[in-house]
């Protein structure tokens, strides 16, 4: 029992840490009360092979009332992007990772609140939405690796093609050197800062829930 009620802490704290490693930028959501952000609300049953996901605008209960009705509890729900959104696009995209965020705040909050199950929070928590942040968590990762090499790249490029047309390569590629690892501070800075808010908005999530 000790080792099973571990392994739930150490999933949800799991999860808890992959949204913050998402590194979008701000928190709160982006949509009015009437207008949802872009995506789909899925849910399955325990006993069912079969997801049932609705567009974001219809809400997460019509999701559930689909599952519920295609077998028993727990239930677990998640939110994904919208159809046709590549994996990239979400991991690279502030807003995109926001509205995300926001329809992963609807799902979670609906199965708490509303339906108040334990069992299919918990299911909710380390189930496929897990799975999901993971995932984005670990291409976010090889983008920000990338970024920073793409960036200080760049640069340099820039300043030699100056350089070029100034005759002066020795000065510019000094110049390059200082000015590119200042692009690459400025890139993990600005990761760890619009971590920020994250950290505060799903460490509750994982105190609550890890209990």
């Amino acid at each position: 029992m000790s080792m099973r009620r571990n392994a739930r802490r150490k999933a949800i704290l799991v999860a808890a840490v992959a949204a913050v490693a998402l590194g979008a930028a701000g928190s709160g959501c982006l949509w009015g009360r009437e207008e949802h952000a872009p995506g789909r609300f899925c849910a399955q049953s325990n006993t069912s092979v079969i997801e049932h996901c609705v567009d974001a605008s219809e809400g997460p209960s019509t999701a559930w009332r689909e599952a519920e009705g295609d077998g028993e509890l727990p239930i677990q729900m998640w939110a994904v992007e919208p159809s046709g959104a590549m994996l990239d696009d979400l991991a690279a995209d502030a807003a995109a990772l926001r509205a995300w965020f926001d329809n992963i705040d609807r799902a979670v909050a609906y199965v708490r609140d509303e339906q108040k199950n334990a069992e299919s929070l918990r299911a909710t928590l380390h189930g496929r939405l897990l799975g999901l942040l993971l995932k984005s968590r670990q291409r976010q990762e090889a983008i920000l690796e990338e970024e920073p090499v793409r960036a200080a790249d760049n640069f340099r490029q820039a300043m030699t093609d100056k350089a070029s047309a100034e005759e002066e390569p020795l000065v510019a590629a000094l110049a390059a050197d200082k000015q590119a690892m200042a692009v690459v501070r400025a890139v993990f800075e600005q990761a760890r800062s619009d971590a920020a808010p994250l950290r505060s908005r799903y460490a509750g999530v994982a105190a609550r829930f890890a209990a």
